[in-house]
């Protein structure tokens, strides 16, 4: 009895032991992973398994791709590797390739089989990833391929062109429209339930409905405005809120981006939902308490009277410190009361990227 209870604690404990050798990581995928590039090549070369994988599902491919080793990954392709293979969180060998942006392991991965549009967890694909990123050179390579310019990811309906324009790249927007990128497509609209919500501070919820000149407008791409312009952008596009480009660039202090847009013709009288015009925004939002303008020269607000008074001071006092203010200075020659608005930041709706998630 006794002979047979250490017969079953020991074929128990040989079980457990293959399993654990069975999950432990792939030798070839710790030595990509590690950057030791000569045993990699040993172990490829030793007929190593090349598609065997992490526990996530990383393979030496996706390491060889994230560290941009090109030798590493032609010896691995050759040997069988699975240019497509993706690990649990959706991350393929050519979206870190694309993070990167290198055109010349895309080519690589294309060659092997990859898809030129193959999309992560979220929709997001490799063209809209070197866009947010502004690699031309990679961008040019998947759309040679085949990358569809006009894709929308799954979380906000963006393109690669709003990704562009979001993240202040115009050679990759000019690059998206001379293949044929929507200037005028809108990411999604979002009909959410209340637009306040309290976590435990207030937090307001943009709908969307962005054009890439809105994207532009808001996040301060002056280069980006002539291009899109040019290529036929709606000047007096707005949010489903009715706030125009030039209102969306001033309330976020780009008045250089709202100057551009009045001098390319849009409509300075359009009216946004709580019947803000251009003019309106650029009167409040010039003497907001925090700004990247310095405070005009010209206005001191007694704070305890509320009467204002308009004066000359030397602005030389405020060479270093343009983003400060007076802590009396707040209206603009004005003794009404401001009527409130959106503080300068709260108009963001984030071009949104996938997590690069490997271990």
């Amino acid at each position: 009895m006794l002979r047979d209870w250490l017969r079953g604690t020991v074929l128990a404990v040989a079980i457990v032991g293959a399993g654990t050798a069975a999950a432990a990581p792939s030798e070839l995928v710790q030595a990509a992973k590690s950057g030791d590039h000569d045993r990699a090549i040993a172990l490829v070369d030793r007929k190593a398994d090349v598609r065997a994988t992490a526990a996530d599902g990383t393979t030496a491919l996706h390491w060889a791709a994230r560290q941009d080793d090109l030798d590493l990954a032609d010896r691995l392709l050759k040997a069988g590797a699975d240019p497509k293979a993706a690990n649990r969180y959706g991350v393929t060998p050519l979206y870190l390739a694309a993070v990167n942006g290198s055109a010349t392991m895309i080519e690589r991965l294309l060659a092997a089989g990859a898809d030129p549009n193959e999309v992560g967890a979220e929709g997001e694909t490799a063209l809209m990833t070197v866009a947010r990123g502004g690699h031309v050179e990679a961008a040019k390579v998947l759309l040679a391929a085949g990358a569809e310019v006009d894709a929308r990811e799954k979380w906000h309906g963006q393109t690669a062109l709003m990704w562009a324009a979001a993240q202040g790249h115009p050679e990759m927007v000019t690059e998206l429209l001379a293949h044929g990128a929507d200037v005028n497509a809108k990411s999604n609209v979002v009909e959410w339930e209340r637009q306040v919500t309290a976590e435990p501070r207030q937090k307001w919820l943009p709908p969307g409905g962005l054009a890439p000149l809105l994207f532009a407008a808001r996040d301060n791409c002056l280069a980006c405005v002539p291009i899109l312009v040019k290529a036929g952008a709606d000047l007096n596009a707005t949010t489903p809120d009715g706030i125009s480009a030039t209102v969306l660039a001033l309330i976020n202090g780009h008045y250089d981006v709202a100057g551009a847009l009045v001098k390319a013709g849009t409509d300075p009288n359009l009216v946004d939902y709580t019947g803000r015009t251009a003019l309106y925004a650029a009167i409040d939002f010039n003497t907001m308490p925090a700004s990247n303008r310095p405070p005009p020269p010209n206005v001191i607000e007694n704070k305890l009277t509320g009467s204002t008074q308009c004066k000359k001071w030397d602005t030389s006092a405020w060479s270093s410190r343009t983003n400060s203010r007076r802590s009396t200075s707040r209206a603009c020659c004005s003794t009404t009361a401001r009527t409130p608005t959106r503080s300068s930041r709260s108009y963001r709706h984030t071009a949104r990227s996938s997590t690069v998630a490997t271990t």
